[in-house]
């Protein structure tokens, strides 16, 4: 297996119901970007990072 460097790209196909796909079209558009690079930006914004390590059970964070 090879290693990449964070900022090489890997292509990644995405199966999206048709009006959410209109949705994020539209979006993009209106932002003058690419869908491709409004999809990358919430998938890094939403998903958890890999390197944040395993989450404990059973314990609320409170701050």
């Amino acid at each position: 297996m090879t290693e990449t460097a964070p900022s090489d790209k890997i292509p990644l196909t995405v199966h999206l119901p048709a009006e959410l796909a209109v949705r994020l079209k539209k979006a993009a558009e209106s932002r003058n970007r690419a869908p491709a690079d409004l999809v990358a930006e919430l998938l890094d914004k939403y998903l958890p990072s890999a390197a944040s390590g395993p989450q404990q059970k059973g314990r609320i964070p409170y701050t």
